[in-house]
């Protein structure tokens, strides 16, 4: 990816009636693969919040966060035009406690790797 790549973190919430094991199994195996079909997105990233961050009835501000890499900002904005990101956008509901998760864009500044 070039130096004016974009990268998008969502912060995802679950819905509270899902239990953990079902929020991260729609994540994983029914979400994943509309994000898979997006035109123009080039990586995608899930990070679930570790088991042991549940422990004892903690409840951790995230349950997860989704990162999204797109080659420029035209190409971002292609992608939110099209049919497949509006499907990705609509099954949220499925799965999401909130339809607008808490989000930023940015470029990385990569420092080691």
């Amino acid at each position: 990816m070039g130096p004016e790549a974009l990268k998008g973190v969502e912060f995802f919430k679950k819905r509270t009636e899902l239990s953990v094991e079902d929020f991260q199994r729609h994540w994983r195996d029914k979400h994943a693969a509309l994000a898979a079909n997006v035109p123009g997105l080039q990586r995608y990233v899930m990070s679930a919040t570790r088991s042991s961050a549940y422990a004892a009835g903690r409840t951790p501000p995230y349950d997860g966060a989704a990162s999204m890499w797109f080659e420029s900002a035209d190409a971002l904005k292609a992608a939110g035009a099209s049919a497949e990101y509006q499907a990705l956008i609509a099954d949220r509901a499925h799965f999401l406690g909130t339809l607008q998760p808490q989000f930023i864009m940015t470029r990385e500044h990569v420092i080691l790797g």
